[in-house]
Parts: structure tokens; sequence; C-alpha cells
């Protein structure tokens, strides 16, 4: 049995540099029957570990790789357990703390507060392996947690984990999270709270903070600034709190901290995140305030930075300030107008939500309100709805609302009292929201995946079909009961989370008070196809489940796997009103697969130019009427069998630019992007005309450059649509994103070009004259397996010369111009050369010379060929 032990060490933030060490053993073979005999001891022993520590903690847990003792001490003494094994060498491992970061040979791999831990032999960071192997079995003392961590086999060989929490409570570090952390408005549009004085006294108002008197103080909200602790588990909500300067005076603030309990950007952020609060003593005073907390009180001179001290002992640096407004505000209105989405609170998960975000939940939840000259709040139920609360259990204190589970379902309204700065109160009229509490739910039934591809097709409306989900038999899980009263309620809706993005339509509404977006254009159908009514069908007898697509693609729409539900209520939606009601009856999961079939799926490689890997592909140059270079991309794919509709004519081709310049020339169906270095040559089957100025040499008689590297395809599949085939809503940025998103690109290739006459060369041994001076002269394109055939053409003024391609050329004297390849001749001085019909007539030779043949094309490529010729014998 192999086994390692880890120990790992780390220390406050605190300090500049400090150390955990990590100590693994390496592997090793026991005898395994001796271990076993001793896993049931552990076992028991671990368990009885856990309940006796219980909330006592403990002070350390060491192991003694050489004799196998496991020693465990906590506040009332040592306790000692025995685990068979033997010591080989030992491995060392280091983690250094610089700041907030955790380092592993000078890289980061997580900050203090971040969960540590051992996983299958890895050590991990908040769940995530960091490919650090430490070993199977583990010991971890996490002194930035507060916890020590032991994981050993139990008596099936299986690892167990028990995590005791430390004795020692020590604050080892305070880290402000933010730069420059201040006390200023809770909206942070200002750069100091505000404050005002209370116009006349509010006896009876019924907020948390009392009896308000005339001329009192009343101060606006203010900002939480947020501070992390090490160890994470250190309570410090317990502590007293204190602002300090420099000079050792404390302000005159109470400071209060509370756990943030909401969502960060870092997870493990709230791992030891707390929020601090801050109000004004007594010694504050609508005379004092504007300059208590400056520099200097009495010019008003800059702000005082604090300390934040824990039982008197300072934590943090002095950068702490407190900036009250320098003037008394002008507020003269109560604060009115309150929506359903001003009223907010921590949701479960940790994001703020809103009243008009979703159900609201079961339990006691305290609401809030960001608003910069608010004093003051609290809630009542006013009317009927006084009655409803009772009815159900609904309490309020102050902004607290406790609603029990008895309660799910129901809809009820409130008043949301108000006291602004100045002393300005709100009326009962004023600030009525709406509390939809979150109906209860049942346990989904799922079906299985639904794969929906977008794939080509002969029209755009093929191409935009209908999502068609097949619910199977899943209704027979569900009992008749359950059944008989959906079919009743007939509230039948497929639906989506809000939170979920990027499915394919974006046909829905929004569903104020619930967590779903609901699809508007849906299609139920029984297993022969016809409509399905559910006021005279079976719930049974519903099989199929269509959303449009055509028309309704959503603006995000990308590939994917997304979840779909189909919801049935026992309460009424109210058209337009954007509102759920009630409980769920049944909920079947959908899983829908988004999916586009590969470019390979599509198109395939079968022409003779490519290589036998099917990596390079020979581009042939053929001569456009313009006597312009031409290529002919789209040459190199055909469309499979299985996608038939597949049109290669729109395959897009990118080329990447050569020394900063396209290779390609600009044209109607050419895009040119200097910022990416790309030629983007779109539909026409990949024509495209070369700029010889970059792919030719300095005197344009050959290549400069005959490789197109990193080329890749892509096929639009989408190409047939227009806004209104997508929807009609969309914006010319939208329709161009849903186009690149269902745009599907091939591996990435090489194009080797070839010139128009590549492999020409005369296909006759020695030329021998008879004795008119005329011998027949025949021409050939080279046998290389390159897009070319062998096929000897007879040269002469109107025979033409053939490649595989399709491209005819014929031979002249005159100048080359689209097919005509213009054909020099040269022999020793004083003879001459001449075509005829059926190959040349030599003229002054007088003995055994070489003929060189040389031939232009339109493109201004030269090639060249010699044969030993001579006169008649």
């Amino acid at each position: 049995m192999n086994k390692k032990f880890l120990s790992a060490i780390l220390f406050g933030a605190l300090m500049v540099t400090s150390t955990g060490t990590f100590v693994s053993c390496k592997d090793y073979d026991d005898d395994i029957d001796e271990i076993n005999s001793k896993i049931d001891k552990i076992e028991t022993t671990l368990s009885e570990l856990e309940s006796k520590i219980g909330d006592k903690g403990v002070t350390s847990v060491t192991f003694d790789e050489k004799t196998g003792v496991l020693t465990v001490v906590d506040g009332t003494g040592t306790k000692t357990y025995t685990i068979k094994t033997t010591a080989p060498d030992v491995d060392e491992l280091t983690i250094t703390i610089e700041g907030k970061d955790l380092k592993v040979d000078g890289k980061v791999i997580g900050q203090v507060g971040d969960t540590v831990a051992v996983k299958n032999g890895e050590l991990t960071i908040n769940g995530t392996a960091t490919g650090i192997k430490v070993g199977q079995y583990a010991i971890l003392d996490n002194q930035s947690a507060g916890t020590v961590t032991i994981t050993l086999p139990d008596a099936d060989g299986k690892l167990q984990t028990v995590e005791l929490m430390k004795a020692s409570a020590a604050l080892t570090s305070v880290q402000f999270q933010k730069e420059n952390p201040d006390f200023v408005d809770i909206e942070g549009t200002d750069t100091a709270f505000q404050w005002g004085i209370a116009r006349i006294a509010f006896p009876n108002w019924g907020g948390k903070k009392g009896a308000i008197t005339r001329n009192q103080l009343m101060v606006g909200q203010t900002n939480v600034v947020k501070v992390q602790v090490t160890p994470a588990g250190y309570d410090l909500g317990a502590q007293t709190l204190t602002l300090v300067d420099s000079r050792g005076n404390v302000a005159p603030a109470n400071i209060t901290a509370v756990a943030n309990n909401r969502l960060m950007s870092r997870a493990a952020s709230a791992n030891g995140s707390w929020d601090l609060s801050i109000e004004m003593t007594d010694d504050v005073t609508t005379t004092n305030i504007a300059k208590i907390f400056d520099y200097d009180p009495v010019t008003g001179t800059g702000h005082m930075a604090y300390t934040l001290c824990v039982n008197g002992i300072p934590y943090t640096t002095y950068e702490l300030a407190v900036k009250p407004d320098d003037n008394k505000s002008s507020v003269s209105a109560a604060i009115t107008g309150l929506t359903d989405a001003d009223i907010k609170y921590v949701a479960a998960d940790g994001r703020v939500a809103n009243l008009s975000s979703g159900k609201f939940p079961t339990g006691s939840t305290e609401l809030f309100i960001e608003e910069n000259d608010l004093y003051d709040s609290y809630i009542t139920f006013e009317g009927t709805n006084k009655s409803l609360a009772e009815q159900y259990g609904i309490t309020v204190d102050g902004m607290t609302i406790n609603v029990p589970a008895s309660a799910t379902g129901v809809t009820i309204k409130g008043i949301v009292h108000t006291m602004a700065i100045n002393g300005y109160e709100s009326a009962i009229t004023d600030n009525e929201v709406t509390f939809n509490i979150i109906g209860s739910t049942v346990t989904a039934q799922s079906i299985a995946a639904t794969t929906h591809q977008i794939a080509p097709a002969a029209t755009a409306a093929d191409v935009l079909k209908k999502v068609r989900i097949d619910l199977g038999d899943v209704f027979k899980n569900i009992p008749a009961a359950t059944r008989e009263a959906a079919r009743e309620t007939a509230q039948f809706y497929v639906v989506e989370e809000k939170s979920q993005t990027g499915f394919l339509i974006g046909d829905n509404t929004a569903l104020s008070n619930s967590t779903y977006n609901k699809f508007n254009t849906v299609s139920y159908l029984k297993a022969d196809e016809t409509q399905w009514a559910d006021n005279t069908d079976d719930i049974l007898d519903l099989r199929y489940i269509d959303l449009e697509v055509a028309g309704k693609v959503a603006a995000d729409a990308q590939p994917g796997d997304y979840q779909l539900s189909f919801v049935v209520m026992d309460e009424n939606y109210v058209t337009g009103s954007g509102n759920i009601k009630g409980n769920e009856i049944i909920k079947i999961n959908m899983p829908v697969n988004v999916t586009v079939p590969s470019f390979a799926d599509m198109f395939e490689k079968t022409a003779t130019e490519w290589n036998t890997a099917k990596t390079e592909f020979n581009a042939r140059i053929y001569v456009e009427p313009t006597n312009d270079a031409q290529l002919r991309f789209g040459e190199a794919f055909n469309k499979t069998a299985n996608y038939a509709d597949a049109e290669y004519s729109q395959v897009v081709y990118d080329v990447k630019y050569i020394d900063s310049k396209s290779p390609i020339a600009t044209s109607s169906n050419v895009e040119l992007s200097t910022e990416n270095g790309i030629a983007r040559i779109s539909g026409r089957g990949g024509l495209a005309i070369l700029d010889k100025t970059v792919v030719y040499n300095a005197t344009g008689d050959a290549l400069k450059e005959n490789t197109f590297a990193n080329m890749t395809a892509y096929y639009p599949l989408f190409y047939q649509a227009q806004i209104s085939d997508l929807n009609s809503t969309l914006t010319n940025d939208e329709f161009d994103a849903l186009q690149e998103a269902f745009t599907v690109a091939s591996d990435s290739y090489t194009s080797k070009l070839v010139t128009p006459l590549a492999g020409v060369a005369i296909s006759t041994g020695d030329i021998v004259l008879n004795a008119a001076g005329e011998a027949a002269l025949s021409l050939k394109l080279g046998t290389s397996t390159v897009a070319v055939n062998n096929t000897n053409i007879t040269s002469g003024a109107t025979a033409a010369l053939t490649n595989s391609n399709g491209a005819s050329y014929t031979l002249d004297t005159a100048a080359p111009s689209g097919n005509v390849v213009k054909a020099e001749f040269t022999i020793e001085s004083g003879a001459t050369v001449a075509l005829t019909a059926t190959g040349i007539k030599v003229t002054g030779l007088t003995g055994m010379s070489t003929l060189k043949v040389t031939l232009t094309d339109a493109t201004g490529i030269v090639y060249t060929s010699t044969v030993q010729i001579q006169p008649a014998k």
C-alpha cells in the first residue's frame, strides 16, 4: 500500500514573507495484512476524536513518521493514536504567503482566505486542482482557515476526512479588500455621506432607530467597508472594534462587523470576509459632524486616516477615512416612488436580488434600500393585506420580513415607510411594493437530452426548423391524481431559468415573480403529430413539444448544452402581466443540446490536388480573361453525401498576410483586415485574384511566394438568412454576431501555389530535322501528380495544351493573352525557327545544336525547356 502524509502550515498575511511547509513521504509498499489489522481502529478513533474535540478545537496535530504515531492536542490534554507504518525519506514543498497571495515556487496559486485542501493526492485551491502532487493520505493544518483536516483510510480502504476547528482563535491579520477604503455614501455617487437636521419631532416613528426629536442629527446611509480576516474562522463580529488615529485618539463612531454573505467575484473571498458599518456616537452633533473626522477638526483640513483596532489592538495600516459632507443636506421632500426593484435583499445564492427579480423566499429576510438621503425605513401591511399577513403568519420587524413555509405561493403588498434626512416622512399611500412569495416546487422528472442541429438545408426556413422535444412516456411516472390536477388547471409552460443565456430561441417573457423565462410560441403534439388539447386530451397523450425558431432566434444564441423545463402550475398566468403564480404540480427537465456539424462532416478533401495526409493543397493558378492570376480555393472541397445541401460556393477562406501585405488583391468578394493580417474570401467558390506585387518576383516571371500557410475555411450556416428570417428585432451588429456564432471552421491547412503551366516540357528526345528542315514537335505537361495530365499535345498555332483543371492553352509567337501562350525559340547564330502546323521548321542549321523553348503565360510566368537538335543526316 502506498501512503503519503502532508502537513500544511499557512501563517498570517501581516508577516512580510511567512512560509507554510507541505511534507510528503515517498511511496513505499507495506505489508497489507498488517495494515488492515489496524484500519478499524483508525476509523473508530477518528470518529471518536471528532465528537470528543467538539467545539473545544485542537492546538496541534502531528505525525511521527518513524514511530507511526498521530498525536492530537486539544484544550484539555494530549490524546495519542497509532498508525502502523514506517518512515521513508521526506520530500518538502514550501508555500509562501506574500501580502494576500499564496505562492508555490514564486507562482501565485491563490489568496489568503482560499480553501486549501488535498484531493486524490493533489493540492487544490477552492476545489480546483493545482497540479501539485502531495500524496493520498494527509494532515492539513491550515492556519489561514483555522482548521485541521485529517484524511486517512477507513475499514474498506476508502479515504475518510475529519475536519477539526483550531482551538487557537488568535487573529493574525485584517486586510481591507480595496485600496483607500472610505466611509462615504451608499450609492457611491458622492465622495461623502449626507446628513441633515430634523425639522420637526416624530415621537411615533416606527423605524428601528426609534423616536426622532426636533433638531436631531440625521445621518444618511453609508457604504460598508469590506475586510478579510485571517484565520477565516475568526469571529470579527464578536469583538470590540474601534477606529484610532496615529495620535491614539479614538474616532467618535461605533463600528460593527457583519459576516459578508454576498457572492463575490472570487467565490472564496466570502470565507473570512466581513462588512464594517459605522454609526456616529453622541459626541457627533449637528455643529461638529462636518469637521470632527478631519485631520484638523478646527480648520477642517483634510480627512483623518484611521487604523482598525480589534479589542484595542491595531491590525491595519492608517488608511481608513470617514467622510461626512461638509454641508448640511438640502433635502426638502420625502423619499417616494419606490418600486419593487428598489427593495433589495441578499438571496440564498449570495447574489443581490430585489422584489422584481424573482420569487421572494420563505424564512427570515432582511431588506434594504440604497438611498443616500434615507435615514430610516420600515414596512407595514395595510388594509386587506394586513388580514392576509395574519392569515398566513407573515410578520415584519422594521425591514426584516418573516415568511413561514405555509405561505408559499402567496402574493401580498406592503408599504415601505421612509424617513429622509432633515425629517421628511413618506405618506402611507406612498411606496407600495409587492412580495410574490415563492411557490412550492416538486421533484423534477428528467428526459433524455434533445439534440437540435443547425445544419445546411435548401432554404433558410429549413435551416431554422423547429426544436422538437420528445417527452416519451415520462408522464407514466407521475401519479394519476397529479396528472388529473394538472389537466384541470391547464397551466402548462415551457421555461428556462433567467440565469441561462445563449439558448437558440429568444421569444420568451421574463416572469417578474419567478426565476423563469416563459417561451411564448409553443406547440403541444400527440404521438401522431396532431395537436394535443389540454381540455380534451389526457396528459399521457402529450408526446412532443415544438418550439418555433424561425423569426425567434435570440440575439446571444450560440451552440451549447441548455436546460429547458416543462412546468405545470396550480394557478393562472395572467396574460400580459409577466406574472406566474402558485405552486408547481409537475416539472419535467428537458435538456436541449444545440449543435452544428463539423466542417469535415459537411465537406471532404477528395480532390487529387491534396497530399496524402490531406494537410497540403496544391492550388493551381488560372489566367483570367484580363490576364490576372486567379486562384480557385473552392476546388479543395466537395460536399459529403450526408450534407448534400451544403453549398461549397459559400465557403469562406482566410489567407494570412505575407510580410504585413495581403497576397490577395481587393475585389468585391474579398475583405482585407490589416489589423488581423487576414484576407477573407467570401462566396464565388473561393475565387480570388493574386496580388502579383506580393506573390511574384520583381521581374514578374516567377513566384516569389508559393506557400499560404495556416489557411482556414469556414462555412456560415446562416448564409441564406436575412435579419427577418432570424429575428426582425436584431440590430446589424447582433445579426453579424449570430452569423459568426453559427459559422463552422475547418482545420488549418496549407495551400501550395502551382503556376498555370507547371511541368510543361518537350516530350520528344533529340530532334533530327528532315531534308526540308522540318520536324514534328510535341509538348506535354510534366508527370507530376499535382493537377496535371500527361497527354502529349502537338504544338502549333491552334493546338491546345490542357491541364487537368480544364484550362486550355494555345501556342503562338504573339504576345501572351488569356489562353494564348507565347512561344520563343533560341538556336545557334544564323539559324531560325518557325512554327508549322505539325511542329517546327529550322533553316540555317549546320550541325548539332541546342534548341531552347521559352514559354510565357499571360500572367508573366516564364517556362524554359531545351532539347538537342541536328540537321538531316
